[in-house]
């Protein structure tokens, strides 16, 4: 059951967005690449929760109420709101020295999906609603030393890092995947071993690949520094470098390049969905990475709800 306000969450409003904008869920399942039960559902939760209906059916298809029209200016403000946020996060500094009072500063690295990072932004907005909300993005291991130097509040990490004075609870984990363009070989393969993938002459090569340094982390059962994972970086793309087709660490570009067919990547799971790839688990070896909430042992989690905040990251 989802309690308070979690209804009105950024993929929920999404869906009634579409819905609204095409007419129809079964436009809007086609648009967005999701089930016509997934959106039924999403829409369903939403007027239970308000107690309201927000679309009325008849010959023309599908229109909002006068409740729904409500909601559709709520939802377009919303979007736009988030859309400022995450485009401000490009031009963001890291948090200096001076303490801003009623601010808080959260992190995420740019290896997360869109998609977890409008959750979690739309998550501490409502959960520090009094206070200014400023954001840092750079990777993992840059997060990781901000947190333990106190100079960020809370932080989302996908490395499995051990620091003393570092609280890290688990939010979820992120299977990596093939993911590959329409027509490829691999949408007929039953099971895909890495093997098969390192063997395609045509490689999307994004510069953080945290599927090597999970590879390498369940091999040597370790924990790798930020040298050791540039390292690790730098011998892939000498060994392999003749295959790749592009380095980037941007996660529409590589998406943009698998679906044009220019070549595969091995991304998590989370990415693929979230740009409509398409996509096959890796069977042999299977690896995830792990996704949580850090905050350095001085922080304490005031309103934090955990257990809401797995719910709205796995929606």
């Amino acid at each position: 059951m989802i309690n308070k306000y979690e209804f009105l969450n950024p993929k929920f409003l999404n869906y009634f967005l579409v819905v609204a904008d095409k007419g129809s869920i079964l436009a809007a399942s086609k648009d967005l690449r999701i089930s016509q039960p997934s959106i039924t559902r999403s829409i369903k939760i939403i007027e239970f929760n308000l107690k309201k209906k927000i679309f009325s059916r008849g010959k023309k298809g599908i229109q909002l109420t006068q409740e729904g029209q409500i909601l559709y200016a709520f939802a377009k403000k919303r979007e736009i709101e988030n859309q400022k946020i995450v485009t401000s996060i490009k031009s963001n500094t890291l948090l200096n020295q001076d303490k801003v009072k009623n601010q808080i500063t959260i992190g995420f690295p740019s290896t997360l999906s869109t998609l977890h990072k409008d959750h979690f932004i739309w998550f501490m907005k409502d959960g520090f609603k009094d206070k200014r909300l400023k954001v840092v993005e750079t990777n993992s291991f840059d997060l990781i030393k901000l947190i333990k130097n106190n100079k960020i509040n809370y932080a989302i990490s996908t490395l499995p890092q051990e620091e003393e004075n570092i609280i890290k609870d688990f939010l979820f984990e992120d299977v990596f995947c093939v993911a590959f363009s329409k027509g490829h070989k691999f949408e007929k393969s039953k099971k895909i071993k890495l093997k098969d993938v390192q063997s395609e002459s045509n490689y999307v090569f994004r510069d953080s690949c945290e599927f090597i340094y999970y590879k390498t982390y369940n091999e040597k059962n370790e924990i790798i520094n930020k040298q050791e994972f540039n390292n690790l970086i730098d011998i892939r793309k000498k060994n392999r470098g003749h295959a790749d087709v592009i380095y980037t660490e941007n996660e529409n570009t590589s998406s943009t390049c698998i679906k044009q067919g220019l070549g595969v990547g091995i991304i998590p799971e989370s990415i693929a969905q979230n740009n409509a790839l398409i996509y096959k688990p890796i069977d042999e070896p299977k690896i995830s990475r792990q996704i949580y909430l850090i905050r350095n042992k001085n922080t304490p989690l005031f309103d934090i709800n955990l257990n809401t905040l797995k719910k709205i990251l796995s929606l």
